[in-house]
């Protein structure tokens, strides 16, 4: 692994599969396109690196019909998978 690789690995666990509030859901990180020298502070074990990257996020459109696959219902409501993502909850009414 090299720097980006490890930057790269450590952004997709932070971001990634999550909801990213006013951006939508993250899926992955598309590029890194700059990045400062490590630095450590004082009293902390770890490197802190100022990052600017590109994510690719799932953000549908306001009226956007989707295509999913029902996964369950109950009375809870309705769970969907789009296939690259399965924790769409539909609440019942």
């Amino acid at each position: 692994h090299n720097f980006i690789d490890a930057l790269t690995d450590a952004l997709n666990q932070k971001y990634c599969n999550r909801v990213v509030p006013d951006l939508g859901l993250a899926i992955a990180v598309w590029d890194i396109l700059e990045a400062d020298d490590p630095q450590v502070h004082p009293g902390d074990a770890y490197g802190h690196v100022k990052v600017l990257f590109r994510l690719v996020v799932f953000r549908p459109l306001p009226g956007e019909v989707l295509s999913g696959r029902v996964r369950s219902a109950n009375a809870d409501g309705i769970s969907i998978s789009l296939g690259f993502f399965s924790d769409i909850h539909l609440p019942p009414g």
